[in-house]
């Protein structure tokens, strides 16, 4: 590294680029950390790939302590690797040929490539192995974005265990949430183990580190206790008790004909043998965060259709229905029209 000022190569700017929205990309740029070659792809500057190497070293102490092994596993791969996984038509995998006609994948993730390598373990003795590498992953990003947070090819540590039987699994998967939580305060983060989504990259269970900032995509759900937190794609909440006007003798329906989502009965007139104003009605809707009775979609799937419904101040997340074992590839809002009702409430 050089140590004189007057030799280093530090183009800084005097201005932000103007799509740079996050902090973090307007200050790397500006101080000349960084800088973009292609949308999604970037170069680390020579003071930026000091600060990256001295995170890789943070990261590479705190691994070997629990028995990581590092290796490094090539980022262009066969593509028989994926048909045999199930995971060749990943959308975000870039594909590509050799002069011969050979396809081969730019890995975005190892699995494949550690598992090839882990066929020679011969016996439950050479068990329990932790592997694991810094390497460049490309992906085919569809809106790279962010500076360095959303990128086309980026370099990623990541760990790889075999063990004999779940206990082990279970073992190492607790070695690796020590050794992170380690790795991110001598970092100086703020980060919250969540539950999460496993996505495309698969298995029955997923835990993620989530860092607040402004500039971030997820969403972190924490319980006021301060006892749970989660993503928002995978959260688990247990609804409160619900608070209903008292109740009727009997329901008794109201046509509303032409009338689409309830908050638009504050123009429709109220009848005077209505026991309750329609006013009401918009008025308890909107207390409670209801623009619409219901909501509904419906998921093609590869085995049936499923229809989703939830309450009116609820959200339908799209990707956790996609997530489904069944699902294939259509998420769409009904194509019937329905007769609206709703409940006349006293």
């Amino acid at each position: 590294m050089i140590a004189r000022a007057s030799q280093l190569f530090l183009p800084t700017l005097r201005d932000a680029p103007a799509d740079a929205e996050a902090a973090s990309h307007q200050l790397l740029v500006r101080g000349g950390f960084i800088r973009q070659i292609g949308a999604g792809l970037w170069a680390m500057l020579p003071l930026g790939w000091r600060v990256h190497m001295r995170i890789e070293q943070i990261i590479r102490e705190e691994i070997n302590a629990i028995g990581g092994q590092e290796m490094r596993a090539p980022t262009l791969t066969p593509a028989e690797l994926w048909e045999t996984t199930g995971r060749i038509d990943v959308p975000i995998l870039f594909h590509l040929n050799d002069s011969g006609g050979r396809p081969f994948v730019l890995s975005w993730t190892h699995e494949e490539s550690m598992t090839f390598l882990a066929r020679e373990i011969q016996s439950y003795k050479q068990l329990p192995q932790v592997w694991y590498h810094f390497s460049t992953k490309d992906r085919d990003e569809p809106r790279p974005r962010g500076g360095l947070l959303r990128l086309r090819e980026f370099i990623m540590k990541d760990s790889y265990t075999f063990d004999a039987d779940k206990a082990g699994l279970d073992a190492a998967f607790a070695r690796h949430e020590e050794a992170y939580r380690r790795i991110f305060e001598r970092c100086g983060l703020e980060a919250y183990l969540v539950e999460a989504e496993s996505g495309v990259m698969g298995g029955k269970e997923s835990r993620d580190f989530l860092a607040p900032t402004g500039s971030g995509e997820n969403e972190l759900m924490r319980c006021e206790n301060g006892d749970y937190f989660a993503d928002a794609e995978a959260a688990r909440g247990v609804a409160p008790p619900p608070e209903l006007p008292p109740p009727l003798a009997a329901p008794e329906l109201v046509d509303t004909p032409g009338v689409g989502e309830p908050l638009r009965l504050r123009n429709v007139p109220s009848r005077p043998d209505y026991e309750v104003p329609t006013k009401a009605v918009v008025d308890y809707l909107e207390t409670h965060g209801m623009r619409r009775i219901s909501k509904r979609l419906i998921a093609s799937g590869a085995l049936e259709v499923v229809a989703t419904a939830v309450p009116g101040m609820k959200d339908i997340l799209n990707a956790r229905i996609k997530r489904r074992e069944w699902f294939r590839d259509e998420i769409r809002e009904p194509a019937v029209e329905c007769r609206r009702q709703i409940l006349r409430i006293g």
